[in-house]
């Protein structure tokens, strides 16, 4: 999706006084890294936060505080079922992005970086999970990797409902874990 989401609108009118940065990530994971680190290097960032294939990417971010809110490990995989066989199709983005774009093209060359990318995260991420919570939706349909998730951390927390975050989610979920997670990090 774009990073003109509703979650991060939320956020960022349930926490007037701090920065949320929500950027477009491109598709291609290799150009989204670029696109992070860049963000990385020219900002204090306190704390990440990743939904969906974004948590994916956030695990990514060594050594910061994350929250991962229904984090898909296996994008590869719903990528190569879209594709079913083809060298490339076109899928339109949840919401027009910034530049205007309403649709992308997946290609078989994206799906397998994503699948590379996939067999590393945790492999990257093992020895600091501690600053990594967790946050998982009970009725996710879409994607459910939490019991993989319980594999490397018990931080965890559950909001009702579904892979979307509500606005209820952020406000009684999402929002105290941020501010628990900053208090920690002050505390240390």
């Amino acid at each position: 999706s774009s990073g003109n989401s509703e979650t991060a609108r939320e956020i960022q009118e349930c926490l007037p006084n701090c920065k949320v940065i929500s950027p477009d990530l491109p598709i291609n994971p290799a150009a989204a890294f670029d696109v992070i680190r860049n963000i990385e290097s020219n900002n204090c960032i306190d704390l990440v936060i990743g939904t969906s294939m974004g948590g994916l990417f956030a695990l990514f971010c060594i050594g910061m505080n994350t929250i991962v809110v229904n984090p898909s490990f296996h994008v590869s995989q719903m990528m190569k079922r879209r594709l079913d066989g083809a060298d490339s199709v076109t899928i339109p983005f949840y919401k027009k992005r910034e530049t205007g774009e309403i649709e992308f093209e997946l290609t078989q060359s994206i799906a397998n970086s994503y699948f590379n990318l996939e067999s590393n995260v945790f492999l990257q991420r093992q020895l600091d999970m501690a600053n990594v919570l967790g946050i998982f939706g009970t009725e996710d349909d879409v994607v459910d990797c939490k019991d993989e998730f319980l594999t490397y951390s018990l931080n965890i927390r559950y909001f009702k409902g579904g892979h979307r975050l509500t606005k209820e989610a952020v406000e009684e979920v999402v929002i105290p874990s941020i501010l628990q997670m900053m208090i920690n990090k002050k505390l240390k």
